[in-house]
């Protein structure tokens, strides 16, 4: 069983949330899709690790998509008799959601499997949650290297859209001194459950004495006048962890 999978039947059993779940999708790397979505990618030497000929014909209703997170998921979808046409495996989540266009009111995942390694988006909500989530475990990922490499792309940081930060209610922004071997960060997130670990470090009075704030990449850049020597992102996960000084 793969680690989609697990987690789409640990939400069926209450042991993973809403979150989990988003999280699973768009870390998972080997969808399966309708093989036109390979050439939506606008990546011309992507390749197809496989490819499934499920069905002579394709009769996926329009504002439909159909999508698998496994070869034997599609297979059994065959099976029960829905007519798929032919799929491609090999995508990755990241990719897949930011392509999903708005059109798509309906995504289901595991057509025709045991409703607990199932999942649907209602009301082009692929598009637009899953989109934002697939841009965020990008960035993520992005993380992973430049801890690799030491260089950050800043252009990167800039395209995305929905960082989270926190001010006090009395105005300056959260920091975490003397963490990740800066001397003042902010604490920067990518996602909502990156916000619940940072909760979980917080009393009761802590939480209520601050407030939410979401930026966009060029606005986060621009805050260093605030008496922050850089960004702390997602320090307590459990997305990755990566610190930006102002001078990277």
């Amino acid at each position: 069983m793969n680690t989609m999978i697990e987690t789409l039947v640990g939400y069926s059993q209450k042991r993973a949330n809403g979150n989990d779940v988003l999280r699973a999708m768009m870390s998972h790397r080997g969808w399966f899709v309708p093989i036109g979505f390979f050439a939506l990618s606008g990546e011309p030497k992507r390749k197809v690790e496989s490819m499934l000929m499920l069905s002579a014909e394709n009769l996926v209703p329009p504002g439909e998509l159909w999508i698998f997170t496994d070869e034997a998921s599609a297979r059994l979808a065959a099976d029960k008799g829905f007519s798929v046409g032919t799929y491609a495996g090999g995508m990755a989540g990241t990719e897949l959601f930011q392509i999903t266009e708005p059109g798509l009111q309906t995504v289901y995942i595991n057509l025709g499997s045991p409703p607990e390694r199932t999942w649907m988006f209602q009301e082009g909500s692929a598009s637009t949650v899953g989109r934002l989530w697939a841009e965020a475990i990008a960035l993520e990922e992005k993380f992973v290297e430049w801890q690799q490499t030491g260089k950050p792309d800043k252009t990167a940081i800039m395209n995305y859209r929905a960082f989270i930060l926190f001010d006090h209610v009395s105005g300056p922004i959260i920091t975490l001194p003397n963490m990740g071997g800066l001397a003042n960060p902010a604490a920067a997130f990518t996602t909502p459950d990156c916000v619940q670990k940072f909760f979980y470090e917080l009393s009761d009075e802590e939480r209520a004495s601050i407030k939410q704030v979401e930026v966009n990449g060029q606005r986060l850049l621009q805050l260093s006048s605030l008496g922050i020597d850089g960004f702390l992102f997602n320090f307590f996960g459990p997305g990755a962890s990566y610190a930006l000084r102002f001078e990277q």
